[in-house]
């Protein structure tokens, strides 16, 4: 009995409710004011959520063509890029050529960089997610300006940083992995800057091999050949010169641990410690290409299973594969460069 009693007030009392409310104006005024506010406060919060999250804000302020030098520091080593013309170097005592495409990725990487809500902003996030002015993991400064100048950290996820403006306490996730912005001259370096085109001539102490006509029509022949009726393999020419117009070295060579292998090695070129035998003796291949009106002088060395390039108009020996040396060092000798020509064995 008792439930069914209060179900009944209850019954009466929102009757009395709405009522009174259908006959009070006061009441439906304020009704409609109150459903105005919460709607205007929920389209707020979302434009306010929207314009922090997707408002797309630069965090970076120059294009990519503005740019004109880039230094990238790691608190222990800095590498200093510079562009010349339209062309970028490595700034050294040698200034060496940049991979292009490596420099073009960087900045388009930074062109892209859009403001989000910051994930953190005091000094302790900065310490731990290694963006702090004395603790990081990348310092970039674009254009020698303080403006672009951004520190990288800890990676919050896959090809992912923490980056933090210098002068500003916001720390956001950005796509630019620490591994995007490296400090090594090789990984910098355009591994191309040896490859010689246009081949006309390839002399060693040993042997000439000249080129005449090109591409399909090309000839391939050895001035003075003495080889007795037997004719040049081309195919086997052909393969150690692509190998010249499309070397590649693996990165610098430290000329001051040259110096101690060639110290190891009497005036004869042989290896004067007492456990050297022909495996460990260096192998010497010197070469001179011309290309067009231009005529190089390469040096390469190879010791065990480090192997070495050097060009006279560069200050600076390379590393090169054991492989690619073994393909080049052949150029040098005259044996096994003659075949049987095809018209003596038909004769035959």
């Amino acid at each position: 009995m008792t439930t069914i009693a209060n179900q009944s007030v209850d019954k009466n009392n929102r009757s009395n409710f709405f009522t009174q409310f259908k006959n009070s104006r006061f009441l439906q005024l304020f009704a409609v004011l109150l459903i105005v506010q919460l709607v205007f406060a929920a389209l707020l919060n979302t434009t306010n959520q929207s314009a922090t999250f997707a408002r797309g804000d630069a965090l970076f302020a120059l294009q990519p063509d503005d740019v004109e030098n880039i230094a990238i520091n790691n608190e222990d080593e800095t590498i200093n890029l510079s562009k010349q013309g339209e062309t970028w170097e490595i700034e050294a005592d040698i200034p060496l050529p940049v991979d292009a495409t490596r420099v073009q990725s960087l900045l388009s990487s930074m062109a892209n960089l859009k403001t989000g809500l910051p994930i953190a902003s005091s000094v302790n996030a900065q310490e731990q997610l290694e963006v702090a002015d004395d603790k990081y993991q990348r310092k970039l400064v674009i254009n020698n300006d303080k403006a672009n100048t951004f520190l990288l950290g800890t990676s919050p996820g896959l090809r992912k940083a923490h980056l933090r403006r210098e002068g500003s306490n916001d720390i956001y996730s950005v796509s630019l992995p620490v591994s995007d912005v490296p400090t090594s001259k090789d990984q910098w370096l355009d591994k191309s800057l040896l490859a010689i085109g246009d081949i006309s001539q390839i002399t060693s102490n040993a042997i000439t091999f000249e080129r005449a006509g090109t591409d399909e029509s090309e000839t391939w022949s050895v001035p003075n050949n003495d080889a007795d009726g037997k004719s040049l393999d081309t195919k086997k020419l052909v393969e150690s010169v692509k190998a010249l117009e499309t070397l590649r070295v693996t990165g610098l060579h430290d000329l001051s641990v040259q110096s101690v292998n060639d110290s190891k090695t009497d005036d004869t070129g042989s290896d004067s410690s007492p456990a050297a035998d022909e495996s460990t003796k260096p192998e010497t291949v010197n070469l001179q290409v011309n290309s067009g009106a231009d005529v190089y002088k390469l040096v390469l060395n190879k010791t065990n299973d480090t192997a070495t390039i050097k060009r006279d108009d560069i200050d600076q020996a390379f590393s090169i594969p054991t492989s690619l040396f073994d393909k080049l060092a052949i150029l040098a000798k005259k044996e096994d460069w003659f075949i049987e020509s095809s018209d003596k064995k038909t004769d035959e």
